[in-house]
């Protein structure tokens, strides 16, 4: 929180997020090396692709180590590394970054959207229909949707109670099969882990159940725009306001050597379009 010392990070929107969830921790002073990049005219962004773009050096970035389970103590040498290499060039980014960017007279830029990540906050999900961030949901018919949230809230107390992650407990095309199929023959599911033996299967059985059982659920309706709804000659309108949007976009994109979406977000061109 010291905002006399700057805290580098690379894409910290999670880190941000992380810090504010668990313990409201704010960073005043916050340098973030992945949006330095990007106006510096970076197209790959990730810590791997920019430490070699501008430092020539190589990290070991193998999926063996990123999917490694690093709630295992103590940490073995070889993840020890991984971390530390991880920030080791953070320092030396932002000098060069810094240098580049003031040179490019964009240092004022990125400043400016570093303290915009700054003041991130955590939000958190809306209790009663978080259970419908499950991918595959929209698959499912009401009833089934009971089941799925009755599944999603028991997979949440055990995520707690086991301190893992919920997907390391019960994946989500785990749980929308069993949305899906509450008959199903568990004693031979695969991919039930620890709820495949007593107790556990047990109390999985008891979650499927208590959804089955439960009223079905509908959707919460989303509120539509009647603006969203153009006729025939308003659609050409604005569709010929989007690509007059892009077509600027573009020439904006070439004459700064930046990439389309750091110019302007595609998603908020289409608003413009629809109400300008």
């Amino acid at each position: 929180a010291d905002s006399d010392v700057e805290i580098v990070v690379h894409s910290g929107d999670y880190d941000v997020r992380s810090l504010d969830r668990e313990w409201g921790f704010r960073i005043n002073k916050l340098f973030d090396t992945s949006i330095a990049a990007a106006f510096c005219g970076s197209d790959r962004l990730g810590l791997g692709s920019i430490v070699k773009e501008y430092l020539d050096i190589e990290l070991n970035k193998s999926k063996h180590l990123q999917r490694a389970d690093w709630t295992i103590r103590p940490l073995s040498a070889e993840l020890k590394l991984y971390a530390s290499t991880d920030v080791a060039h953070l320092v030396s980014l932002r000098e060069l970054f810094v240098d580049q960017l003031d040179g490019l007279a964009r240092l004022d830029w990125v400043m400016e959207e570093c303290a915009r990540l700054s003041n991130v906050v955590y939000r958190a999900p809306d209790a009663n229909w978080a259970f419908l961030s499950v991918k595959g949901s929209r698959t499912l018919d009401s009833q089934s949707l009971a089941v799925l949230r009755s599944l999603y809230v028991f997979r949440e107390e055990q995520a707690v109670l086991l301190d893992r992650p919920p997907f390391k407990v019960l994946p989500d095309t785990k749980l929308i099969e069993l949305a899906a199929n509450p008959e199903l023959d568990l004693e031979n599911s695969r991919g039930l882990g620890r709820f495949a033996f007593s107790p556990n299967l047990q109390k999985l059985r008891n979650a499927i159940q208590s959804g089955a059982h439960s009223m079905p659920l509908t959707r919460p309706k989303v509120s539509v725009d009647s603006h969203l709804r153009p006729n025939v000659e308003e659609r050409k309108k604005m569709d010929d306001r989007l690509k007059r949007l892009k077509a600027w976009r573009v020439r904006e994109s070439n004459r700064l050597g930046l990439h389309v979406g750091l110019i302007w977000p595609g998603v908020s061109l289409e608003r413009l379009a629809k109400k300008p």
